[in-house]
This record gives C-alpha cells, sequence and structure tokens, in this order.
C-alpha cells in the first residue's frame, strides 16, 4: 500500500516543481513505521514548503489521510 502513498506523493511533486528531473524519493520501514525521503532542487524547495509551510502542511495532511485509510503510520521528510 505504501506504493500507492509514494507514488501519489511523486504526482503531486511533478505538478509542483518545475526541475522534475531532480526529484528524488526514498522509502524506508521501521518499527514506527514507513518514512518517505524527499530531495528536489534548491529552486523548487520555496515553491515546495509554500507560504508560511501551508504547501508541506497539506502534503503532510494528504499522506497522514491515505496512510489512515490504509491503517499504517506513514512520515514526510525533506532533505536539503
Amino acid at each position: 500500500m505504501t506504493t500507492n502513498i509514494r507514488d501519489f506523493v511523486e504526482y503531486l511533486l511533478q505538478s509542483l516543481c518545475d526541475k522534475t528531473d531532480e526529484i528524488k524519493i526514498s522509502e524506508s520501514v521501521d518499527e514506527k513505521g514507513n518514512l518517505i525521503t524527499i530531495h528536489v532542487a534548491e529552486a523548487d524547495m520555496g515553491r515546495l514548503i509554500g507560504k508560511a509551510g501551508k504547501n508541506i502542511s497539506a502534503l503532510r495532511t494528504l499522506v497522514n489521510v491515505m496512510s489512515a485509510r490504509n491503517n499504517i503510520r506513514t512520515a514526510l521528510k525533506i532533505n536539503e
């Protein structure tokens, strides 16, 4: 099920960022749940975070909703 969440995050990032070839998404699983790590181009970092962090907050909310529907726990992390 986490591949659906990963694919969803990738789809949103591709529509949000200009440099789509520099988007990298990795996924890891531990005892706390899943961790999706995002790396985007530095030029797209401001667009990803959004004004006052609203874009990344909305993305995390959507990931939490999808995770709750699948009874899993997923965290989202941005690498700088």
